[in-house]
């Protein structure tokens, strides 16, 4: 799914900018300008290359034990959020050199697959109208543009909410609701850095502290009492 759904979208528009680059130098070669375009073209590649082997990253997915929950995102773990029904909230932090696709934690059911808009306005989103340029980023940030899924299991609901960032903000998913999945398949991908928050029940014993560094579909981040 991953492959179709991005991994070749990717490779058309690595394919569309070398023609467009090469169009570029035909027509202004030798000309007053040219070294512009050495310096556009060399920013460009460099995009390319995080685009296609940054974004594009697809850990080994470990054998695991059907009680064991895999972490879905890369980062740095940040809060960990302790509910008074007995849940657990654990939020990844991504930086902007993270593994950005996600995996199913643990095998199940979707029940809710729904993604929310942006509550700010996307062609001032990254100017005076969004509050990221202001003190209270974490909390701000999750009003970006986001999908909440949740996943009936044999060891309780498992949610998981992935968050856009500030730059280019995108949130691709490729699962759908009412269908069965397997631990280790990919979720989706968020485009650039963002944040990913995992909701555990109750019955699990956690294997990460904050401040630890979670690799995603290889981290286990909890197991079954």
């Amino acid at each position: 799914m991953y492959q179709e759904q991005f991994l070749i979208k990717s490779k058309w528009i690595v394919l569309l900018l070398i023609i467009t680059l090469f169009l570029i130098h035909f027509f202004v070669k030798g000309k007053k300008y040219s070294h512009y375009l050495i310096i556009i073209s060399i920013v460009i590649g460099i995009s390319l290359l995080y685009i296609l082997f940054v974004i594009n990253q697809q850990p080994k997915i470990p054998l695991l034990k059907s009680s064991e929950v895999l972490s879905p995102s890369s980062g740095y773990i940040g809060d960990i959020y302790y509910h008074k029904n007995g849940e657990t909230t654990i939020m990844f932090n991504l930086s902007f050199f993270s593994n950005h696709i996600q995996y199913i934690p643990y095998k199940g059911k979707i029940i809710k697959d729904e993604y929310i808009q942006s509550k700010y306005l996307r062609p001032k989103r990254m100017f005076t109208l969004h509050p990221s340029l202001f003190p209270n980023f974490e909390e701000s940030i999750r009003d970006n543009e986001q999908y909440q899924t949740t996943l009936l299991t044999d060891i309780g609901n498992i949610s998981i909410t992935r968050i856009a960032g500030l730059v280019a903000p995108r949130v691709h998913s490729f699962i759908s609701d009412k269908t069965f999945v397997k631990q280790g398949e990919v979720m989706g991908v968020i485009v650039f850095s963002s944040m990913v928050l995992l909701t555990l029940p109750p019955n699990v014993k956690l294997n990460i502290k904050k401040g630890d560094t979670a690799i995603a579909g290889e981290t286990i981040i909890a197991n079954k009492y």
